[in-house]
């Protein structure tokens, strides 16, 4: 995907995103008009957004509150 089909496919996903997912279909219809290559990048990127779900907004471990073996190895690594 070249620079200028991903800012129209950020333009269509961003504020989708921000959305109840029981919208996302009428919203990328109404949002990608006539653009099919729009609408297929689009919908393949909101579809592995929902596969993930909040996957990528859990932090894989919690730097906060490690475990004591996590914060043994962290201090190995970052020291």
């Amino acid at each position: 995907m070249n620079s200028k089909m991903w800012q129209r496919v950020k333009c269509v996903v961003d504020p989708i995103l921000e959305c109840d997912r029981q919208s996302w279909p009428l919203l990328l219809v109404e949002s990608c008009g006539d653009d099919v290559d729009v609408f297929l990048q689009a919908s393949s990127l909101l579809e592995a957004s929902q596969r993930l779900g909040s996957f990528i907004e859990r932090p894989l471990i919690d730097l906060h509150a490690p475990s004591p073996r996590a914060s043994e190895i962290l201090r190995q690594h970052l020291v």
